[in-house]
């Protein structure tokens, strides 16, 4: 992408992508390319807000929030930061000693920085075009009978290679069982052609999408969710009240088993470590909840309990409050 000249300033900012890189490869070379890259973009950072002069700085954690609310800090201006997870990252955990004010998706996150005079439990802010949608509306966006038991699998926008095949095996014993379900299957853009042909093979009712936008309808029309452990998701899942079952992602520091294990111990979630994964151990609990419907009751009761209403308007009145103590 081109860097846009800003009209104002006449500033012309520098491509995050180049300049800013996370550290992943734990070996001289990628600790270099790392540094190196922090220097460049803490220096075009420190410009950006000096030139700029925001009325407030806002991170929301990862490698790339690090420069600009630390230059905010150096010159004075106001910083909040939001922690969506349970267990802070880095960033964050670095950031929660400079930040004015924590926002905090979880309770428990506090007792990680040890920041409670600045930490306020705002929850986690939904996105606007996420509404509760009747069931048979719903089904019938998919051809789908609103009577029949619907699994939606999703593993976050680039899809869950282990999820995906996991899934698909189990689908073998679904076909001997001549089970009546319906499946909405979110892939990922990798795993499109391969899913979606099984599915036509083994002749399941099912919907398969690379990507898909209108999530208030997916998760509408179905009764089960099968999922990574991600927090913006599971604060879905409790916002709709919908029972799932969690696979959290088993790397980036372990925290979504965090976050499903907050949700497991209140009896709303069930989870199956990456480790224990198979297609039987994944069938036998979706096969269980399927034929329980007062369990899947249950637990999007207890999800539901779990949901921080209002978040977004709690955030906000956070800025607000930084920006007019200033």
């Amino acid at each position: 992408k081109k860097s846009r000249q800003n009209k104002r300033t006449g500033y012309i900012p520098a491509k995050p992508d180049y300049y800013s890189r996370p550290f992943k490869k734990r070996n001289i070379f990628g600790i270099v390319d790392f540094v190196s890259s922090l220097l460049v973009s803490s220096v075009f950072s420190f410009l950006f807000v000096m030139l700029e002069r925001p009325r407030i700085v806002i991170g929301f954690g990862g490698y790339i929030s690090g420069p600009l609310v630390l230059s905010a800090f150096l010159m004075g201006i106001p910083t909040l930061i939001h922690e969506q997870n349970i267990c802070p990252g880095r960033a964050n955990f670095i950031l929660a000693k400079f930040a004015q004010r924590i926002g905090l998706s979880f309770e428990e996150s506090e007792r990680y920085l040890g920041q409670k005079k600045k930490s306020v439990f705002t929850g986690n802010p939904l996105r606007e075009d996420l509404l509760i949608t009747d069931k048979n509306l719903a089904s019938k966006k998919f051809g789908f009978d609103s009577g029949v038991f619907t699994i939606l699998v999703l593993g976050g926008s680039q899809g869950a290679r282990s999820i995906n095949r996991n899934f698909i095996e189990a689908l073998e014993v679904v076909k001997e069982n001549k089970l009546n379900w319906q499946f909405i299957h979110i892939t990922g853009l990798r795993d499109f052609n391969w899913v979606s042909s099984i599915y036509e093979k083994l002749g399941l009712r099912a919907r398969v999408f690379d990507l898909f936008k209108d999530m208030s309808i997916a998760y509408g029309a179905c009764d089960l969710v099968i999922t990574r452990a991600g927090a913006s998701t599971l604060n879905e899942l409790s916002y709709l009240a919908k029972p799932a079952i969690a696979i959290p992602y088993p790397y980036s520091g372990g925290h979504q088993l965090l976050n499903a294990k907050y949700y497991s111990k209140n009896d709303a979630l069930i989870i199956i470590e990456e480790k224990d994964l198979t297609p039987q151990v994944l069938f036998k609990n979706i096969n269980e909840i399927s034929q329980d419907t007062k369990r899947r009751r249950f637990l999007g009761e207890r999800i539901k309990c779990l949901h921080k209403p209002d978040a977004a308007r709690l955030l906000a009145e956070e800025v607000w409050g930084l920006i007019y103590a200033n």
